[in-house]
């Protein structure tokens, strides 16, 4: 080394602000640099420059830089280079091959150099550092094909994703520690990214590279809260935008299969009867209808080759002694999609539907819930008219249950007697009692007219629930004008 004691000090107090002995400041220029910015030391008004240059494999690039005495007088120049390694105030080690005011052939890092004037041995000392950005995407693949999700992980070159901030760091040199920064935007080197499938049913979210490699693919089922990766075979591509101007980098996988499964299915109800059904969906995870309940279970899973049904009993009915599991039923689902437990086994009660989708090569299931209530038995007292005229006018000719279609649920078996106030049957029925046409005011239906007056009704109906309807609310008097 070849710099005059009074610079030599003057270096070490002020690291890479050292002044030579005519306070001015050394230039070092990269003009073939593909971009360029600053450091962002914590304190002064001074930062080094920073010279960034592009390189791949097909065409390998390496730092030029060039130094220049201030006032363009013939110099000589040391160069030197950050060494991490070495105790901190001892890190710029000499380059011993260098001593052209052109340094070439340079790697990444942090280079100083010393240029002393020839004619009186001024010395002028600058520090500045050299990127190279030879990222590369080498591949992407699976890391992990999970039923909850789909695990890409991004091969990077020279380095691992999360470690290639190194490559675009430097040392602080304003501060003791002289710690690490780097001048990549918080988001990381692929912040700038377009994620995509070349399936359009697989839509997958912009990954988040800053520290990790790997890129998760899945999705949340809005119908029950589960998290499932991808029900269609896909290609995904990541291409990220360098963050520099340089050029996009870009890998795709094979196509990757998709095992994951959702399941859905749709609940309907015989309106109806058994020569003439009217099946009618019913919407909602709670529906609710009358017994004998016929349900149709549709299932609707994706992604699925077979499915598994069941039905859960009513926990009170379950408590007096009936099974747990009402009913049960599986398929493969190529074959059959349309599933019908036993209208006998629906009586009232709360039952929970669960169905559960199976791709079985795979071994993944998803498993959804919806409810099913079976009416209570009951006839409302507001059912049962008091009075009835059936003299053809076309007004209250019947004498019939009102509104039977809300005031009459899940009764099993109903009859009705009707007598005259001295105690003869003068009409019966027995039936569906929502299917009851009601009394025309004849004797035994159609054996002449009953005369005007008071008659007495007797009803002895059970639900399908077990409960009787023969107490004396559903017993009393109705009175026959004419």
């Amino acid at each position: 080394m070849f710099y005059n004691v009074k610079g030599f000090r003057l270096l070490v107090l002020l690291a890479f602000f050292a002044f030579g002995q005519n306070g001015s400041y050394a230039q070092v220029f990269a003009p073939n640099r593909d971009w360029a910015t600053s450091t962002q030391y914590v304190w002064g008004d001074e930062q080094d420059s920073v010279f960034l240059y592009f390189s791949t494999a097909q065409d390998p690039v390496l730092g030029e830089l060039r130094a220049q005495f201030s006032d363009s007088s013939a110099a000589t120049y040391t160069w030197f280079k950050y060494n991490e390694n070495l105790p901190i105030g001892q890190r710029f080690e000499l380059l011993s091959e260098e001593t052209d005011s052109i340094a070439t052939g340079l790697t990444r890092g942090g280079y100083k150099v010393l240029a002393q004037r020839i004619s009186d041995d001024s010395t002028e000392v600058y520090t500045t550092w050299i990127m190279i950005d030879d990222v590369e995407i080498e591949s992407l693949v699976i890391w992990d094909n999970q039923c909850e999700r789909l695990i890409l992980e991004m091969k990077t070159l020279p380095l691992n994703s999360w470690d290639i901030s190194q490559l675009f760091s430097y040392y602080d040199l304003s501060i003791p520690t002289e710690q690490e920064r780097s001048i990549l935007a918080s988001g990381g080197y692929f912040s700038n990214n377009q994620f995509s499938s070349n399936n359009v049913d697989v839509q997958p979210t912009i990954p988040t590279l800053s520290s990790s490699p790997f890129i998760y693919i899945e999705y949340e089922n809005e119908l029950n809260g589960t998290i499932h990766g991808p029900l269609k075979d896909a290609t995904y591509t990541i291409q990220v935008t360098n963050p520099f101007g340089g050029q996009t980098l870009q890998a795709t996988t094979e196509e990757i299969p998709a095992i994951s499964t959702t399941t859905d299915f749709d609940i309907w109800f015989n309106e109806g009867d058994d020569l003439l059904p009217d099946w009618q969906l019913k919407d909602g995870d709670y529906v609710n209808g009358e017994a004998l309940l016929e349900v149709k279970l549709e299932a609707k899973p994706e992604n699925a080759d077979s499915v598994i049904w069941r039905i859960i009993n009513d926990p009170y009915l379950f408590a007096r002694g009936r099974d747990s599991i009402l009913w049960k039923d599986s398929s493969l689902f190529s074959s059959v999609f349309e599933f019908y437990p036993p209208k006998e086994l629906m009586i009232p009660g709360v039952y929970s539907v669960e169905s559960i989708s199976l791709n079985t090569i795979a071994g993944c299931r998803d498993t959804l819930y919806k409810t099913i209530e079976v009416d209570t038995s009951f006839i409302k007292m507001e059912a049962i008219p008091n009075v009835f005229s059936p003299n053809g006018d076309g007004v209250n000719d019947f004498f019939v249950l009102k509104e039977p279609e809300t005031n009459v649920m899940s009764v099993k078996h109903f009859k009705i007697s009707i007598l005259s106030r001295w105690g003869k049957q003068v009409y019966y029925y027995s039936g569906n009692p929502k299917a009851w046409e009601g009394w025309n005011g004849k004797i035994d239906g159609d054996n002449g007219d009953a005369a005007a007056g008071v008659y007495y009704f007797v009803i002895d109906a059970i639900g399908w629930d077990g409960k009787r309807f023969r107490d004396k609310q559903y017993k009393g008097f109705l009175h026959l004008f004419r």
